[in-house]
């Protein structure tokens, strides 16, 4: 959970309560990072190591081929297929730690909360409601191929996020809109909208002087979408620039980073940093950023905090 609303979640509660972390993990880097964050507030931390990132390739693909098989002949989310393996373990800590309060990112992961002890206060961070997704498929925004299919998946998922905002005691929203839609779903639940943000104070404090022309890259290599987005920009976009700029320098400012992507440090026009105490002090040296996207979901932190240096 390297998200900026996980982090600031845990940030905050931690100033009143004792707070726990269980999440996947998908690598030793990643393990390393979530260890010492916890340690820094005298949490524990309970790692689930992740079947897509520590198994045999053989495993892995029957894991893929399993979730892509429940997905087609249930129409089943693929992250609700994901998350019920850990259910055992998850439910098992709980039980072990003696909690009073559970939170649980994202509706699709958070079935287990319809087999937690009633005694035990389950706040469901929802991140998305699936119905505006199903709006979104209705106007034809998504791929006319895939209509069929999606319907089906979005009106499963609509069921299953009705059952698992029944069992929660109080539904957090990240947006107005979050807000009315589960109010409508659930009108005899607590309801709370916390929205996703960023202070940038602390980028906002150092302006952006670039030493020299140079690229950035800056995120979390923890998933295959920004692997897969940098080598979109590495093999397509900067063979380009080079021909006109050949001292261009190129900034790799990510934690987890790839062995693929380590092995073009070179220490001269390309830099991976790896995880970095004060990532302002590389980003200072970015004439610009560059920001590849496959998906418009989720909250682009980065984007404020290089926007607030003036990159």
């Amino acid at each position: 959970m390297n998200q900026v609303r996980a982090i600031h979640t845990i940030k905050s509660l931690s100033k009143k309560f004792d707070v726990d972390l269980l999440t996947t993990v998908k690598n030793d880097e990643e393990l390393s990072a979530s260890k010492n964050a916890m340690n820094s507030i005298n949490g524990k931390f309970y790692p689930l190591i992740s079947v897509k990132s520590n198994s045999s390739l053989i495993k892995k693909r029957l894991n893929q081929l399993s979730e892509k098989a429940n997905n087609y002949l249930f129409a089943t989310d693929t992250g609700y297929s994901f998350a019920k393996k850990y259910y055992g373990e998850i439910l098992s800590i709980i039980k072990k730690g003696n909690y009073d309060i559970v939170i649980s990112h994202y509706w699709e992961i958070s079935g287990f909360f319809t087999k937690l002890d009633k005694n035990i206060i389950k706040i469901l961070d929802t991140h998305y409601a699936v119905e505006e997704n199903i709006k979104l498929n209705e106007q034809g925004k998504y791929k006319a191929g895939k209509s069929i299919t999606l319907t089906r998946e979005l009106n499963k998922s609509a069921e299953l996020e009705k059952n698992f905002i029944k069992a929660s005691d109080i539904i957090l929203s990240l947006s107005n809109s979050n807000l009315e839609t589960f109010k409508k779903l659930a009108p005899e639940k607590e309801h709370f909208m916390t929205p996703d943000g960023n202070d940038v104070s602390f980028f906002n404090s150092k302006k952006n002087v670039p030493e020299e022309p140079a690229v950035l890259f800056y995120g979390n290599m923890g998933s295959d979408q920004n692997v897969n987005a940098f080598f979109r920009f590495y093999n397509n976009i900067y063979p380009s620039i080079i021909k006109k700029i050949p001292e261009l320098k190129v900034y790799i400012v990510v934690s987890n980073p790839v062995q693929s992507i380590k092995a073009l440090h070179n220490d001269k026009n390309i830099i991976v940093t790896g995880f970095v105490e004060d990532v302002r002090e590389y980003l200072n040296k970015g004439t610009f950023l560059i920001l590849p996207m496959e998906i418009g979901a989720g909250f682009r932190g980065r984007i404020v905090e290089v926007m607030a240096m003036g990159i």
